[in-house]
């Protein structure tokens, strides 16, 4: 007879074990295979639970790369944004029209106290770090 148990069961088993295993090294914390199994019972059940909360159609929205019309290039930039340290890091990736890599780069930026500001800095850093090649 053959078992068949559902990917979301492997996934959240195999986090609760990493999870268990970084409780024991770092907090010498040892579960045993019992706590893991609660554990894991416990966090399908609730997984479960939000899935039967949500609506049966969910819209979905469609991203992908657009390329620009020759002979523009696109810049994509994006920022995380660590409120408690005030820091963000910028990244950036600049593309020709077949998606081509031109240039791309990552800045850390110190003394930041919003996330907007985060976002406004990145923008302002792309061109300036990836068109540094005469892009």
């Amino acid at each position: 007879m053959e078992v068949i148990i559902p990917a979301k069961v492997i996934a959240i088993t195999v986090w609760a074990i990493w999870h268990a295993r970084n409780k024991q090294v770092m907090e010498g914390k040892q579960q045993t295979a019992q706590d893991i199994r609660i554990i894991v019972a416990s966090l399908v059940r609730v997984l479960d639970e939000i899935n039967r909360k949500l609506p049966d159609k969910r819209e979905t929205m469609k991203t992908h790369w657009k390329p620009p019309q020759d002979p523009n290039v696109k810049v994509n930039f994006d920022a995380a944004f660590k409120p408690q340290i005030h820091q963000s890091c910028s990244g950036f990736v600049i593309r020709n029209e077949i998606g081509l890599i031109l240039g791309s780069g990552a800045v850390k930026n110190d003394y930041i106290s919003y996330s907007f500001s985060a976002e406004a800095i990145a923008c302002i850093q792309a061109p300036k770090v990836c068109g540094g090649d005469g892009i």
